[in-house]
C-alpha cells in the first residue's frame, strides 16, 4: 500500500473511531455541544483527508467515501444547529453509517470499487439520512 493510500486509512478510520466513541456517549444519554461537534468534526476530517488524498493521488479513487460523506455532514451540520434532533434512532442510523464508512474506506485500502450489496445499503442510509433533512428544512 503506498503511503499516500496508508496514511489516508489510518486516519480515517482513528477518526471513525472517535466518531463511535462519541455516538456511545450519545447513547448513554449524554447530550452536549462538545460531543455534535467532536462527531461533525470527525465526519469532516474524512470527508476532508478524501478530498487531499484523491488530489495527491491519481491512483486513489474515493469518490464514494465524498457523497456518502457529505450527506452524513449536512445531517450532522443540522443535529449541531439543532434543526435535527437527536433520537435514538438516529443515534443507531449514524452507528450503521460509521460502519459502512469503515466498509468504504477499507475499500479504498484494498483498491477495490464498493460491490452492490456495499452500493445498495450505501443507498439506503443515504435515504434513511435524507428523511432527516427533510424533516428538518421541509
Amino acid at each position: 500500500m503506498d503511503s499516500i493510500k496508508q496514511s489516508f486509512v489510518a486516519q480515517s478510520h482513528e477518526q471513525i473511531n472517535k466518531f463511535k466513541d462519541g455516538l456511545l456517549r450519545m447513547e448513554k444519554g449524554e447530550e452536549s455541544t462538545e460531543i455534535n461537534d467532536v462527531i461533525f468534526y470527525c465526519a469532516h476530517k474524512i470527508y476532508s483527508y478524501s478530498i487531499s488524498a484523491k488530489y495527491e493521488s491519481d491512483n486513489l479513487k474515493c469518490e464514494y467515501i465524498l457523497e456518502f460523506m457529505h450527506e452524513l455532514e449536512n445531517v450532522l451540520d443540522g443535529v449541531r444547529s439543532g434543526t435535527i434532533v437527536t433520537s435514538q434512532q438516529l443515534v443507531e442510523l449514524l452507528m450503521m453509517c460509521s460502519d459502512h464508512l469503515g466498509t468504504l474506506i477499507d475499500c479504498v485500502g484494498f483498491d477495490r470499487e464498493p460491490d452492490n450489496n456495499e452500493n445498495l445499503i450505501g443507498q439506503l442510509l443515504l435515504d434513511r439520512l435524507q428523511c432527516y433533512l427533510c424533516n428538518a428544512f421541509g
